[in-house]
């Protein structure tokens, strides 16, 4: 169950306004802290994307104790989605992976549907679990 359903996507935006307030409220060393470790992250991130390492990225999820439902919606790499990303550099495996196990809604609004569509991917392995996930 993700958080949008666990909590409701308002909540959900409620807490990520409260989280936004805190960070305004914390010293500067603490914001410039906070920012750097989630940049870390985000690189590290879509390097194994783009690195199609399916392994080291659940690793590293585990590690730091997120989860990719959780997360994917948030991380941008080179202004696209990961899944358009790690496509973007022929990284099919993590693409497949990541197309499995994102929430429908965040496939939707990442505009990952859009974006296969219009490369005329939805025939390809990717696009296919995409599709099915989104429209049934």
């Amino acid at each position: 169950m993700s958080t949008y359903e666990l909590y409701g996507a308002a909540t959900v935006r409620l807490m990520l306004v409260v989280l936004a307030i805190t960070q305004l409220l914390m010293p500067p060393m603490a914001q410039a802290q906070m920012l750097t470790r989630s940049s870390e992250i985000t690189l590290a991130i879509c390097t194994m994307a783009r690195d199609d390492d399916t392994r080291k990225l659940q690793q590293k999820l585990m590690e730091l104790r997120l989860r990719l439902r959780d997360i994917y919606a948030g991380i941008r790499c080179n202004q696209q989605s990961l899944i358009q990303f790690a496509l973007s550099y022929q990284a099919t495996n993590i693409a497949v992976y990541l197309a499995s196990y994102v929430n429908v809604d965040d496939l939707v609004e990442s505009g990952d549907i859009e974006w296969l569509r219009q490369r005329n991917l939805l025939d390809t392995p990717v696009g296919r679990i995409v599709r099915e996930r989104v429209y049934n």
